[in-house]
């Protein structure tokens, strides 16, 4: 009699947690950020520019400028975790697939936020940010690098790391510390935007629809995991990089 595989491989076998294991998270990242650093040989973009990625900074202050290293880091990270999960070494195309789909899908409540933040005269203000790019590759370029790189800083890093200390070291409520973390890391995710700052002037509506937008994202990264939050949030930049276009 063939011996049945437990609960746990058959749910591990499903898209809701193949969508969020290590490894397809991985693979779905990895060509983003081979298009973002290898279309950077070509495409020279401002160090402010580049500098919105913010993670170059970390890197750079470190005494080391290497530009892979960066990309390093988020592979290192999934790595790590697919391996601490002991996940299975596999790879399901179709799971690829449909996660892009559903990125998609949850990029939509993004534009509803943008518009109704028009209401508020935020409309514009993406492109009011300091020094943007001329031209809509270029836009799209730095709107998926800073889709991959903020979603890496914000909520893989700061939210696990505060998940980690305050739920796994202290044991404290984990519902309550993921509103928490959630909360924390939007503020903080609005604040790390230079187009809040203005021109010396404070920006509080563009504060809002950052802390707005960046709950959504760590609401979005509890729920459906890394890859596709990073997926929604490239895709929202690439659909303001058309937008502005015209």
């Amino acid at each position: 009699m063939p011996k049945r595989r437990p609960p746990t491989d058959i749910s591990r076998r499903h898209y809701a947690a193949l969508s969020r294991s290590p490894l397809h998270s991985l693979a779905f990242v990895a060509p983003l950020l081979a298009l973002f650093h290898v279309s950077l040989i070509w495409v020279r973009l401002d160090s402010s520019l580049r500098a919105l990625t913010h993670i170059e900074l970390v890197f750079e202050r470190l005494g080391n400028t290497a530009s892979f290293l960066p990309a390093a880091a988020v592979a290192l990270v999934l790595v790590v975790q697919h391996f601490a999960h002991r996940d299975r070494l596999a790879i399901h195309p179709g799971v690829l697939g449909c996660m892009l789909i559903e990125s998609a899908v949850w990029m939509l409540p993004m534009i509803a936020i943008l518009h109704l933040a028009g209401m508020l005269h935020v409309e514009g203000m993406l492109a009011a940010d300091t020094n943007m790019p001329e031209t809509v590759f270029q836009r799209t370029l730095l709107g998926v690098g800073a889709g991959v790189y903020e979603e890496f800083i914000f909520r893989l890093v700061l939210i696990g790391l505060i998940m980690l200390l305050l739920v796994d070291v202290l044991s404290l409520p984990k519902h309550v510390v993921a509103v928490a973390a959630v909360v924390v890391t939007a503020v903080a995710f609005g604040l790390y935007h230079p187009a809040v700052w203005g021109q010396g002037d404070f920006q509080w509506w563009l504060l809002l629809f950052y802390v707005v937008t960046g709950a959504y994202l760590g609401a979005l990264y509890l729920g459906r995991g890394f890859a596709i939050v990073v997926g929604a949030h490239c895709l929202f930049n690439v659909y303001e990089a058309i937008r502005w276009s015209g």
